[in-house]
């Protein structure tokens, strides 16, 4: 952050040099990113709340860079597994960018979806795990109450995709999925609740060692919504519930 900090006082003065430096080390990771993806031909969408730190620790661990996850919760660093360009919880339409149209709609794309209801309890009970003396999350989400909380997360996606800020509290699980004008883009789709069909995805795909095990636990289950929560949960949320099948 200090390195883009210095290129933007650079670049203000009218020296562009470390802008330049910039651009050339993004088109080196960008060309690392689609050699290892040609080698390695998929891409897994990790949206928020879907087990994603666990598939992304067997994907790192047979796969390498950039497939997994530099911090994965319960095993510490794990360097040289992801790319600062496709950070973890890129959307597919930004993954495609870099990638590339026609690389794209090569890959074996997939991802992991969940029923909104649970989806919105557990990201709700995560943000009450990282929060601040003033009751809101970092990245300005309410969490004293699930109603408030949706309510702050509704009103971070009444912005244009394209101006959201780039938070995983910025999109649904469907924005994720499409690309700008809303087309699906991503081939696979499997249920958070269906693991089965995930773990004989992974076992196609090479993945030998497979763990059920959850590192980021919520207890959304045990959370019973009452008729306004469902409520909310369905306006807010009413293109998962159409795209998803829900």
């Amino acid at each position: 952050m200090h390195y883009l900090k210095l290129a933007l006082q650079n670049a203000q003065s009218g020296n562009h040099s470390i802008i330049n430096q910039l651009g050339y080390c993004i088109g080196i990771e960008q060309n690392k990113v689609i050699h290892a993806v040609k080698k390695h031909p998929f891409w897994y969408v990790d949206i928020p709340r879907t087990s994603s730190s666990s598939i992304q620790s067997m994907l790192g661990e047979r796969f390498g860079y950039p497939h997994g996850k530099a911090l994965i919760p319960g095993k510490g660093l794990m360097p040289g597994l992801d790319s600062y360009l496709l950070p973890p919880h890129t959307p597919a339409f930004l993954a495609r960018d870099l990638i590339g149209d026609t690389l794209w709609s090569t890959l074996d794309t997939f991802s992991i979806v969940r029923n909104p209801y649970t989806w919105s309890v557990s990201f709700w009970l995560f943000t009450k795990q990282h929060d601040t003396e003033k009751g809101d999350h970092p990245v300005g989400l309410r969490f004293d109450t699930f109603p408030n909380f949706l309510a702050s997360f509704a009103d971070k996606l009444q912005a244009p995709l394209e101006s959201r800020l780039f938070y995983p509290s910025s999109f649904r699980q469907s924005d994720y999925l499409t690309d700008r004008q809303g087309k699906l883009i991503v081939k696979h789709r499997f249920r958070y609740e269906d693991r089965d069909s995930i773990n004989g995805h992974l076992k196609n795909m090479g993945v030998q060692h497979i763990s059920d095990e959850k590192l980021v636990k919520t207890e959304s289950e045990a959370y019973v919504l009452n008729s306004d929560e469902r409520r909310m949960v369905e306006e807010i949320f009413a293109k998962d519930f159409e795209l998803l099948g829900y």
